[in-house]
């Protein structure tokens, strides 16, 4: 008797629709050299566009980004290991038109 292949049903799950999304994150409280050898505290503001099916996986990412930025550089490693906080100040959903909208370093004087 010959056997009888095995039917196996297989289901494609719908992949989940994925928006882009702009995230300013701001960091605060960084020591750095000031003038005449004396330290003084900067913040920055930088952005970053995710790619994410929710604005709580954007963030992730965006933060996510960040340290692998702040990681692959000798000279922002020194500056962002040792102080300071790096918190999301705001995520807003990017329209189809809109190109990404990634940043450099906004620094500041706090």
């Amino acid at each position: 008797m010959s056997q009888m292949p095995e039917i196996v049903e297989t289901r494609h799950a719908r992949p989940a629709a994925l928006f882009r999304f702009a995230v300013i994150l701001r960091g605060e409280d960084f020591a750095t050299d000031g003038a005449e050898g004396t330290s003084e505290r900067i913040g920055f503001y930088i952005v970053r566009t995710a790619t994410a099916a929710d604005q709580a996986t954007a963030e992730q990412l965006a933060l996510f980004d960040l340290e692998a930025e702040i990681r692959s550089s000798a000279t922002l490693q020194e500056y962002f290991t040792a102080t300071g906080s790096i918190a999301v100040e705001e995520v807003a959903l990017l329209d189809d038109d809109i190109d990404d909208s990634n940043s450099g370093f906004i620094f500041y004087r706090m």
